[in-house]
């Protein structure tokens, strides 16, 4: 089985003090920064990259032989923090397969310096994700709900899953729902879902400080790349449907709490 995929990388460094730049961040456990193979011709792209360091002077970059430059590659001075798309809403960044990115930070003392890297797959090998443009569900759309998860303890350069069902459960069975969007509070470095209907990849956007572009992300995403980008699960695997999360510092049970903007769609998918 083959399909269209997208999957989010964490990567991150925990400095005693103030680190050069630029500083190699390394995958978390699970993770890895060596691109993911594709079936034939088809491309994987970087869609956003999000950044975050409780520390002044955030600086960060992505370099590759196979990128424009493998000298200073992609840099930014991120300006917020958590630093959200970094890459053009309506742009991306072609990837090659097997291609291995290395991934460079700097803060201005003692924190982890972390980075999220979001890539999507047109067409990736043993993974077929349920996703939809917003033209496909838009008229197909009974009730809108959100759904409130206290996460689960977030540990640095570590992700954490929990359920949805894990503060309430309320969903209707047999039921198809679409994943909008999310409110995040207070802000993380990633946060998204992973489940069955994402090809049990995570699925994740920047940890919004704002309610701006974040309660219909996965549609303006879809729509900034005129491709189908908003996840479907069905409300009978809910219990094994995750909110994924990270951040740059431990975050107590708890003390992290997402509403994932969801929408019951008339048509069981």
């Amino acid at each position: 089985m083959s399909g269209r995929a997208v999957d989010t990388v964490l990567a991150f460094s925990t400095q005693a003090g103030a680190a050069a730049f630029p500083t190699a961040l390394a995958a978390t456990t699970g993770d890895s920064l060596v691109v993911r193979g594709t079936v034939g011709e088809s491309k994987a792209h970087l869609m956003s990259m999000s950044t975050k360091s409780d520390a002044a002077g955030n600086k960060f970059r992505i370099a590759s032989p196979l990128l424009h430059d493998n000298v200073t590659g992609l840099t930014w001075q991120a300006n917020e923090n958590p630093g959200l798309f970094l890459i053009p809403e309506y742009a991306s960044v072609e990837l090659n397969e097997q291609d291995t990115l290395s991934v460079f930070g700097q803060c201005g003392a003692a924190t982890t310096i972390s980075v999220a890297l979001t890539i999507a797959y047109d067409n990736l090998r043993g993974t077929d994700a349920d996703l939809y443009r917003w033209g496909d569900i838009e008229g197909d759309i009974k009730a809108i709900k959100s759904v409130e998860v206290d996460l689960s303890a977030i540990a640095v350069g570590a992700w954490t899953d929990t359920a949805i069902t894990a503060t309430e459960n309320q969903l209707h069975a047999d039921k198809s729902y679409a994943v909008l969007g999310y409110l995040c509070n207070p802000a993380t470095l990633a946060i998204g879902v992973k489940g069955v209907a994402t090809g049990n990849l995570r699925m994740c956007g920047p940890g919004f400080p704002s309610s701006l572009s974040s309660t219909d992300f996965f549609i303006e995403m879809s729509e900034y790349h005129r491709v189908p980008y908003i996840p479907v699960f069905q409300a009978n695997d809910r219990t094994a449907f995750f909110v994924s999360a990270a951040d740059s510092v431990a975050r107590a049970g708890g003390a992290v709490v997402c509403s994932l903007i969801v929408a019951e769609l008339k048509t069981k998918r």
